[in-house]
């Protein structure tokens, strides 16, 4: 890859200063990381770095690009820590996520009295912001007001039950990490293995993986960061993009580095993402597109779900009478109960959709599955979506971005006249779409 001035001055910094580099869509983020990580591999040797990405998919993808011999200094962020934790002498249980061992353990503990899953919510948001049940239930479980000391002798029980059964959720697994490090001999372990971390999406990193960074800077690690404030869509677990943003005030010794360049959409696509980064946070830096021109990106509107699913259908079909590649048609909706809907649909209307053992047809996914992808056409299906207490007008129109930027060449965006957002007025028109420039656009 050819790098310009920017993404080489980001993967050539000199490997004693901490870096921060704020990238969006289209930068080429995960080719910089992989040659970020090279570099310094031949400045100070491999065995020192470790990178870590947000998702065990974007692990694989990573190693992917990588040396077979430097695959190993790849990892989550939990799974990291609880390498470093096992070394230690850690030796409890992780949850079993794919039988929902956590669901049922704190089903037992919370019976009748509360929903299982905005329990454990909670329970995850206060670890990984590092507060209390009461500031948590104050900044965004307001739904739970009025429950605080229920809900604290519930989360008390859940630490002593888990504790007694040698189990841990993945949260434990940053918790205790952070925890460890006040100990001389686990820092000493951690620093003698490590000179480097290296963070890919780091605007989706919590408020207790930004500390436990932190402090391993302050004893002489070197920490370099990549990601996108606009892109922050987990803050429902506690992550917090102004993290990346004040990376300089927060970091001794660092730098920050923006890279502006799209080197995938069209220019016009790259103008509806710059519209909606700007409502987002006019501080935000523009987005500049390197490739040329294609069609507007479209908006249309339906009354109902199923309409807009009919719309999308049809569309695809007609891409690939004109001889489009079926693999290079993404089709991106809010929720899985949503996800299962187009599926269905689609499947009577004979349009292909792969499925985990075919490769072969439109992409179905969530947009937070989307995250890190990118499509030659995409179709965003209902951006009208927040049925979740956890919802904000931010987060959404953050999601939104998400999704608007997976696109290479074409954009349609299918509005349901018919959803719905808690914090929507549709009279007023405050949902983000319905704020949209006109001019950017084409209704259909």
């Amino acid at each position: 890859m050819k790098w310009n001035s920017r993404q080489r001055k980001a993967i050539q910094q000199a490997q004693g200063k901490n870096v921060c580099v704020i990238a969006g869509p289209g930068a080429g983020k995960t080719s910089l990381l992989v040659e970020r990580h090279n570099w310094l591999a031949e400045q100070v040797g491999c065995d020192c770095i470790k990178l870590i990405t947000f998702t065990n998919a974007a692990k694989e993808e990573i190693k992917e690009r990588m040396l077979s011999q430097l695959s190993s200094n790849v990892s989550t962020f939990s799974s990291w820590c609880l390498r470093e934790l096992k070394y230690n002498g850690y030796s409890v249980k992780l949850f079993n996520m794919d039988t929902d061992e956590q669901q049922k353990f704190v089903k037992k503990i919370v019976g009748n009295r509360f929903n299982v899953t905005h329990v454990i919510q909670l329970i995850s948001y206060c670890a990984n912001k590092n507060i209390s049940i009461d500031k948590a239930i104050q900044k965004r479980f307001k739904h739970l007001k009025g429950k605080e000391e229920q809900l604290k002798q519930i989360t008390e029980e859940y630490k002593s039950k888990k504790l007694k059964n040698g189990k841990a959720d993945f949260d434990d697994l940053l918790t205790d990490f952070y925890a460890a490090l006040k100990s001389k001999c686990f820092l000493k372990q951690v620093l003698a293995k490590t000179s480097h971390v290296l963070v890919d999406e780091a605007q989706d990193m919590s408020v207790i993986q930004w500390n436990i960074l932190r402090k391993l800077s302050r004893k002489g690690i070197k920490v370099f960061c990549v990601g996108d404030p606009a892109q922050t869509i987990y803050s429902f677990r506690g992550a917090s993009g102004k993290y990346l943003s004040q990376f300089t005030n927060r970091f001794a010794d660092s730098i920050k580095i923006k890279l502006t360049k799209n080197y995938r959409s069209s220019a016009e696509i790259v103008d509806v993402g710059n519209w909606l980064r700007k409502n987002i946070n006019n501080n935000y830096h523009e987005i500049e597109a390197s490739k040329g021109s294609s069609s507007k990106p479209k908006l249309l509107s339906e009354s109902t779900f199923e309409e807009s699913i009919g719309w999308v259908c049809k569309s695809i079909v007609e891409l690939l009478e004109q001889g489009e590649n079926v693999n290079e048609i993404a089709v991106l909706v809010r929720t899985n109960a949503q996800l299962e809907s187009v599926n269905s649909i689609m499947e009577k209307e004979k349009v292909p959709v792969p499925n985990d053992d075919d490769a072969f047809g439109v992409l179905l996914m969530t947009i937070h599955g989307s995250k890190g992808k990118e499509f030659k056409h995409v179709f965003v299906i209902d951006p009208r979506f927040g049925y979740s207490q956890l919802d904000t007008e931010y987060c959404e129109k953050r999601v939104l971005y998400v999704a608007i930027t997976r696109a290479k060449q074409s954009l349609s965006i299918v509005r349901d006249c018919g959803g719905k957002a808690l914090f929507c007025d549709m009279k007023k028109g405050l949902y983000p779409i319905d704020e949209l420039d006109k001019p950017l656009i084409k209704i259909v």
